[in-house]
């Protein structure tokens, strides 16, 4: 096979599944290397610590777990993205959609970055900064702090 030929060919990503098969937990998406940590700190609030990458393959995950958790008694649910090794398209999607979705059922959508530079900077880039409540980590009385700087 020529080299144009094996340029041309679909990449196989069976590996990634098969390779991260044995760490997996309950929390891990099924397609990659994603695992969501959830945590309630009160009655009114949700957290999800995202770890891994947020891409094509799990983003649909992510919006999932979302929108399982919303049953009209959360204030706010908070995505830290601290932990991601990539933020793609699809994910940054994700969080525009859930936003509406989190609004629709009387709560706020809050972003945590933590000092995760790809995840600001790809959010900066995208314009997202200006249409999500995105802050650099989490506030010891008011529960959020340091709004990224824009």
């Amino acid at each position: 096979m020529d080299t144009a030929t094996q340029s041309a060919s679909p990449i196989d990503t069976t590996w990634r599944a098969s390779s991260i098969a044995s760490d997996m937990t309950a929390c891990e998406s099924p397609a990659s290397g994603l695992r969501v940590d959830e945590r309630r700190p009160d009655q009114d609030t949700l957290i999800l610590a995202v770890r891994g990458e947020l891409d094509l393959l799990t983003a649909p995950y992510l919006a999932a777990r979302i929108s399982a958790r919303l049953d009209g008694s959360l204030k706010a649910v908070i995505v830290d993205l601290s932990g991601l090794g990539f933020i793609g398209a699809a994910g940054m999607s994700v969080l525009v959609d859930s936003r509406e979705l989190v609004e629709r059922h009387g709560a706020m959508l809050q972003v945590i970055t933590g000092e995760n530079r790809c995840v600001v900077r790809a959010l900066r880039l995208a314009g997202l900064h200006e249409h999500l409540s995105i802050r650099l980590g989490f506030g010891a009385a008011t529960g959020i702090e340091d709004r990224i700087p824009t």
